[in-house]
């Protein structure tokens, strides 16, 4: 939002890196100022360095190229927090952002009709579906317990 209060919608994009090789991350954002520099407030993750200032160039090689998306194409789906100024996404949101990216992809593939883009996106949209919908489950399976756990007390 401050991004198109100060002008630099078309300017600011946000990254996303899909991380491969790694059980902790699925993917990392960030978002670009520039072509070479990212803010990146969680790159602590990462490497441990709490400088949110990063080059592109320097993230490790398994995060692979980055996407970029323009950032009034994905802040419609983070809704502001309790506190009302920090934003968060929910499942829902975060599962209808993961469509939006999947039909942008999609298009992307067949205009340049490739099978393999168009494979990757398939690909993405089902991983996230079975990521949230595990994630889902979970959650109901751990409520459950404490539910059942209430009772035997």
């Amino acid at each position: 939002m401050e991004a198109q209060r100060l002008g630099l919608a078309g300017e600011v994009h946000f990254l996303r890196w899909f991380v491969r090789c790694d059980a902790d991350f699925f993917e990392h954002w960030a978002l670009k100022i520039n072509p070479e520099q990212a803010l990146d407030l969680t790159a602590a993750q990462i490497d441990g360095d709490p400088t949110p200032m990063r080059l592109i160039a320097s993230y490790p090689s398994h995060f692979g190229q980055p996407r970029q998306y323009p950032i009034d194409w994905v802040l419609p789906y983070f809704q502001p927090g309790p506190s009302g100024g920090d934003r968060q996404i929910d499942p829902v949101s975060l599962w209808r952002l993961h469509r939006s990216i999947f039909r942008h992809h999609w298009t992307e593939a067949k205009q340049n009709k490739s099978v393999g883009d168009l494979a990757r996106a398939g690909y993405g949209v089902m991983s996230e579906a079975l990521r949230l919908g595990s994630a889902w489950l979970l959650e109901k399976a751990i409520v459950r317990r404490s539910h059942l756990l209430r009772k035997l007390q």
